[in-house]
C-alpha cells in the first residue's frame, strides 16, 4: 500500500499528539484514482439494540478470558446465547469501552446504555481536528477507554471535529465513506452503492458472490465474512504499555488508515485474488499499534461507483521477522506499478507509492524513480517510494522521459 509501511513502521513509536499527526498525513500520500459515488449516510439503525448485545458481547467476552483460564469452570445460569464474534478484548463490564469508529450519538446511547451519566464536550479533540478528521465521529473519552466506573458515573465523548476545512493535516482519502462502512459492517448505518454481482473473498480465497440486495443486508454476509472481520477489529482493545505525557489510560483502540490505489503490499502479499491483481481499490485498515502483527482490513473494488467486490483480510503475524538481513533494493524502474510492487513484496520491501502527472507521453502507471535508487542495502520491511506517472492531461512534449 502506498504509505502502508510507513504506518506500520509508525504504529511502534510513542503515540504523541506529532505521531498522530503524521499517522492521519501519511495515510494521505496515496495514489489519486477516481471517486465512486459517496455512501448515503442518512438513514440508520437505532444503537439501543446494538448497545444490549454489544453488552452482551463484552460480558461474554470477558467471561471467556475466565472460562479459558478455567477448564472446570461452568458458565454462568441463563446466560444469554449470541452469535455475535467474540472480542479480543481485555475490558471488564465495569470499564470505560471503546467509542473507535463509533459516531458521536451512537457512542453516546452506548454509554448511556451501560448507566453512565453521557455528555459531550463541545470542543473537538485537536489533533482530529487538525487532522482534518470527518466531523461528527467520536474520538475519544473523559475519563478515558479502560477506566472502571459505577452507574450513574459522568462520562463526556470527545468530538473528532466540527468541519473538514482549515485542517492541519492533508485529509487521507475517502475517510467519510471509510467509516460509513465501519458503520455498515457493525450494523450501525445503511450499506453503500453496490453492484448487481458483489465478490466476495477472505485472505485470498473466494467465499462467495452476493447479490447486489444480499450484500446491502450485513446479516446475509454470514459468519467469517468481511463485515465481522472488520466489526471484530473495531472493538478490539488491548492493553498499552508505554507511557507518554500527552496520554493518559492503560488501553488502546485500534486507528483507521485508508488509502486508494493498488492494495499489493507485505501484509497482502499472497492473499490478494489473483483475479483482482493490478486493480485500483479504495482500502480500510484497522491497525492496532501495539503489535506487529498485520492488520485486518478489506479493499472494495468499483465499477462505475458501485462495489462489485470485496477481498477482506484477517489479522495474522507479518511476513517480516524483526532482525531479517538486509537486501538489496531492486530496480523498478519502468514497471508498471503493480509488477514494481511484486517485485518490491519478494524482495522483502513495502511499497510506497505517490503518482505525478509527468509530461511527454510516457505511459500511464509506469514506475518514473525510485527511491533508495536500485541496489541500495536496505533492512528488510523497509519502505521503498516509486513514483508513478499518472496521466490526466493529454499533452505531449513536456518533460524528457526519466533514465
Amino acid at each position: 500500500m502506498p504509505t502502508g509501511h510507513d504506518l506500520d513502521h509508525e504504529q511502534h513509536q510513542d503515540p504523541t499528539d506529532d505521531w498522530a499527526r503524521g499517522l492521519l498525513h501519511d495515510a494521505a500520500g496515496t495514489i489519486d484514482v477516481a471517486r465512486g459515488g459517496p455512501i448515503v449516510t442518512e438513514a440508520r439503525r437505532r444503537w439501543h439494540v446494538l448497545a444490549a448485545a454489544a453488552a452482551v458481547v463484552l460480558v461474554l467476552a470477558t467471561t471467556a478470558l475466565v472460562v479459558g483460564q478455567r477448564p472446570d469452570a461452568e458458565p454462568p445460569a441463563g446466560a444469554p446465547a449470541s452469535e455475535a464474534p467474540v472480542i479480543d478484548s481485555v475490558l471488564g463490564p465495569d470499564q470505560i469501552p471503546s467509542v473507535f469508529g463509533l459516531t458521536v450519538e451512537d457512542a453516546e446511547e452506548m454509554l448511556a446504555g451501560l448507566g453512565l451519566d453521557v455528555t459531550s464536550s463541545p470542543y473537538p479533540d485537536d489533533v482530529a481536528a487538525e487532522c482534518d478528521e470527518p466531523p461528527g465521529r467520536a474520538w475519544s473519552t473523559e475519563p478515558p477507554l479502560g477506566r472502571t466506573f459505577s452507574p450513574g458515573d459522568p462520562v463526556v465523548v470527545v468530538p473528532s471535529g466540527l468541519s473538514m476545512g482549515d485542517a492541519y493535516c492533508i485529509a487521507p482519502p475517502r475517510r467519510p465513506e471509510s467509516y460509513a462502512f465501519l458503520d455498515f459492517a457493525g450494523s450501525r448505518g445503511p450499506a453503500p452503492a453496490f453492484a448487481d454481482e458483489v465478490r466476495v473473498f477472505v485472505d485470498g480465497e473466494p467465499t462467495g458472490t452476493l447479490t447486489a440486495a444480499e450484500a446491502s443486508d450485513p446479516a446475509a454476509w454470514g459468519s467469517g465474512s468481511p463485515l465481522e472481520i472488520l466489526e471484530t477489529a473495531r472493538q478490539t482493545v488491548v492493553p498499552w504499555l508505554g507511557s507518554s505525557s500527552y496520554e493518559s489510560g492503560d488501553y488502546r483502540s485500534p486507528v483507521l488508515s485508508t488509502r486508494v490505489g493498488d492494495p499489493l503490499d507485505l501484509c497482502r502479499r499472497g492473499r490478494l485474488p489473483g483475479e483482482l491483481a493490478g486493480r485500483s481499490t479504495w482500502s480500510l485498515d484497522v491497525v492496532v499499534y501495539t503489535t506487529d502483527d498485520c492488520p485486518a482490513g478489506v479493499d472494495l473494488y468499483e465499477i462505475d461507483g458501485l462495489i462489485s467486490a470485496v477481498a477482506a483480510y484477517s489479522v495474522e503475524p507479518h511476513p517480516i521477522e524483526p532482525g531479517t538481513p538486509a537486501a538489496e533494493v531492486p530496480d523498478v524502474r519502468g514497471l508498471a506499478e503493480h509488477e514494481a510492487r511484486l517485485a518490491l513484496v519478494a524482495a522483502g520491501f513495502e511499497p510506497a507509492a505517490y503518482d505525478n502527472d509527468r509530461e511527454g507521453c510516457q505511459p500511464d502507471g509506469m514506475v518514473l524513480a525510485q527511491r533508495p535508487l536500485p541496489g541500495t542495502q536496505q533492512p528488510a520491511g523497509e519502505s521503498v517510494s516509486i513514483e508513478v506517472n499518472h496521466n490526466r492531461e493529454p499533452v505531449c512534449g513536456g518533460l524528457p522521459p526519466v533514465d
